[in-house]
């Protein structure tokens, strides 16, 4: 589906779906010929994750929140998600 139809599908904006897209809270989409689609199993499976309370880096394909393993973290200190 397109991103409106993703968004609309999440009953958000479609700034917000980008954004949780982006912060690798939901799937990246697939280009088919120059266009951007996502898969409806794989917003699904992201949103029951979220749901169960874990947190999935869709980004990396990694557990945890996308910050933790966030190179913008890395040498802050003050940061708990500093690896």
């Amino acid at each position: 589906m397109k991103r409106k139809t993703a968004a609309a599908f999440c009953d958000m904006a479609e700034t917000a779906f980008a954004r949780s897209v982006t912060a690798g809270d939901l799937p990246q989409p697939i280009s088919i010929g120059g266009k951007d689609y996502w898969h409806r199993a794989a917003i699904e499976g992201a949103v029951a994750e979220l749901e169960n309370g874990g947190a999935v880096c869709l980004k990396r394909g990694i557990s945890g929140t996308w910050r933790e393993h966030s190179p913008l973290y890395k040498d802050d200190p003050d940061s708990k998600y500093r690896e």
